[in-house]
């Protein structure tokens, strides 16, 4: 899932990949969601591809090796503090202070 910002502000939405060249959107925003529909939907669905095996911390998967190399070139580079990450580090934070 890639949510850069949360629904709630001006350009909020959520991005769901669920196929390679398919992605599911969700926004209140009405003007991101027409800026969106003038991009072609290539575009759109290769950068959600990027982002997705350059956030992903330990796997990808794909349904042959014909993606491997771009995989390879990506995987994790642009690693995201995971939604559940922050919540137990602010709570070990606030539950065992550090020195």
């Amino acid at each position: 899932m890639i949510m850069q910002v949360p629904l709630n502000e001006p350009g909020g939405h959520i991005a769901l990949p669920i196929g390679p060249n398919t992605l599911f959107l969700a926004s209140h925003d009405v003007d991101l969601m027409n800026r969106v529909l003038s991009v072609p939907p290539l575009t759109i669905a290769k950068g959600a591809n990027v982002q997705v095996v350059e956030g992903a911390a330990s796997y990808v998967y794909g349904t042959d090796a014909s993606q491997l190399r771009f995989v390879q070139n990506r995987m994790g580079r642009n690693q995201a503090a995971r939604t559940l990450q922050k919540i137990f580090e602010k709570r070990r934070n606030t539950t065992n202070p550090l020195p």
